[in-house]
């Protein structure tokens, strides 16, 4: 029920800080998600790395909405994140792809 609970609140948080940060995004803010992006990429989130990076990612994102109060609930969200990650990387044989291929 815990890792249920998380992904809820993945769900829930999220698109909606997307669409804030999407509008409110500084370029040194998308640079340093590339950044997170590219080392998710080569690295893959099974490794120390690339969990790192997600965690960079949203923290990142979160700060990225301009609101103060998703930017305090970053070092939460992150640990949402890491858990879900975790579950979809170690518990499951459906491992997340934290990118997307060129199509």
């Amino acid at each position: 029920m815990f890792i249920h609970d998380l992904f809820e609140l993945r769900y829930i948080i999220e698109p909606a800080a997307a669409f804030l940060a999407a509008a409110r995004r500084s370029d040194d803010q998308v640079s340093g998600m590339r950044d997170a992006q590219e080392t998710m990429r080569l690295f893959g989130l099974g490794s120390d790395q690339g969990q790192l990076a997600d965690k960079q990612f949203h923290e990142l994102l979160l700060v990225a909405t301009g609101n103060s109060t998703l930017g305090t609930m970053a070092s939460s969200i992150s640990t949402a994140v890491r858990w879900t990650t975790y579950f979809k990387q170690v518990q499951t044989r459906n491992p997340r792809v934290a990118w997307a291929e060129p199509g």
